[in-house]
C-alpha cells in the first residue's frame, strides 16, 4: 500500500484549493474542531492522501482540503438622524409638523441608514425634557391648562410618549423597512429628499423597524401644548434620543 504526501498551500487571505495531481481529486471531510486548529498563518497544514488500487501502482484518486480564512475589518457604522423636530402652534391652537414625513406631507424627518453594509435597528427611543419643561401625557387636557405652562405631550411614529420619556409599547422590531428612490437623477441629497421620493416595502407594522441597508425610516410625530400668552419662537423644550445599533 502506498502512500504520497502533497503540501496544500492556501495562500495569504481567503483561498480555497484543492489538491490536484493529473487524477480526480475530492474535498477532505473536515471536522469543526480541524478547522479551528488549522495553522493558516505558517502555509501548509494539510496532506494529500491516496491509495494504491491498481496492479502498477498508480494512484487512482485522492483528496485534500483548504481552509477558508476572513480577514475583515469592522464595518463602518453611518447613521443620519433630525437635527430637529419642528413643532408650530397657530393663535387657535392648531399644529404645523415642519418636517413631520407621513404620506401626503413634504416633510424630511428620518433615520438614514448610511451603512456601506449592514442593516441598522432601533434599539431604544426616549425623550428627555430640557431644563425648566417636563413632559405630559397626550390625553391630558391642555385646553385648561394653566397658560404659558412649560409642560409638553409627544407621541413619534404613533407612540405616545410617557411622563418618564420612554415610548409606550416600545419593542426592538425584527420586521424591516426598505426604501428605494423614485428618481435618482433629480440631484437631491439624502438630507433633501422627502415621503414622496420614496417607495417603501415594509415586512410588517412595527413602529421602529429593522432598517434595510441604504434606505431610511420615515419619523413622523405629533405633540401637545398649553396656551401662550404671547408667541414663542425657536424654543427647545427636549430631545429624543434614539439609541442605534447594527442589526
Amino acid at each position: 500500500m502506498k502512500k504520497v504526501s502533497v503540501n496544500v498551500m492556501t495562500g495569504l487571505l481567503t483561498v480555497a484549493m484543492m489538491a490536484s495531481m493529473a487524477v480526480p481529486t475530492f474535498a477532505a471531510e473536515l471536522t469543526s474542531a480541524e478547522i479551528a486548529g488549522a495553522d493558516t498563518v505558517n502555509g501548509t497544514y494539510n496532506v494529500y492522501e491516496g491509495t494504491d488500487a491498481d496492479s502498477d501502482g498508480e494512484i487512482d484518486a485522492g483528496k485534500a482540503s483548504s481552509v477558508v480564512v476572513i480577514d475583515a475589518e469592522a464595518t463602518t457604522f453611518k447613521v443620519t438622524v433630525p437635527i430637529a423636530l419642528h413643532v408650530a402652534q397657530d393663535a387657535n391652537g392648531d399644529k404645523t409638523y415642519a418636517d413631520d414625513m407621513a404620506d401626503g406631507t413634504t416633510g424630511a424627518a428620518k433615520i438614514i441608514n448610511e451603512c456601506a453594509l449592514g442593516q441598522v435597528k432601533i434599539a431604544d427611543v426616549k425623550v428627555v425634557a430640557a431644563d425648566g419643561y417636563a413632559i405630559t401625557a397626550m390625553d391630558d387636557d391642555y385646553a385648561n391648562m394653566k397658560v404659558n405652562s412649560k409642560v409638553f405631550g409627544f407621541q413619534i411614529n404613533g407612540l405616545n410618549v410617557n411622563t418618564d420619556g420612554t415610548l409606550e409599547g416600545f419593542a426592538v422590531a425584527d420586521d424591516t423597512i426598505k426604501s428605494e428612490l423614485v428618481d435618482e437623477a433629480d440631484g437631491k441629497t439624502d438630507l433633501e429628499r422627502v415621503y414622496a421620493d420614496y417607495t417603501f416595502t415594509r415586512s410588517g407594522d412595527s413602529a421602529f423597524p429593522v432598517i434595510a441597508n441604504k434606505s431610511v425610516m420615515p419619523i413622523t410625530y405629533r405633540a401637545m401644548l398649553p396656551a401662550y400668552s404671547q408667541a414663542v419662537s425657536n424654543a427647545n423644550v427636549g430631545g429624543v434620543v434614539f439609541t442605534i445599533d447594527f442589526n
